[in-house]
């Protein structure tokens, strides 16, 4: 899905974790060079999350891709 007032697309999470079963789906399926980066960006915040929980910290926004 692309917001064209801020140039905004929606990645389809579903997908990334290989479990999307929408016939069309409306959000973005991206290749697999684009989804290792998406997954690594979501390892860094999780990392960064439960580091911040351990020390009782407020976790950083997660990264824009």
């Amino acid at each position: 899905m692309i917001d064209t007032s801020d140039n905004t697309v929606t990645v389809c999470m579903d997908y990334i974790k290989s479990r999307c079963s929408r016939e069309k789906c409306k959000y973005f399926h991206p290749p697999p060079h684009l989804q290792a980066k998406i997954k690594a960006a979501q390892h860094q915040v999780n990392q960064a999350t439960a580091a911040a929980a351990m020390v009782g910290l407020t976790p950083p926004n997660p990264p824009f891709i």
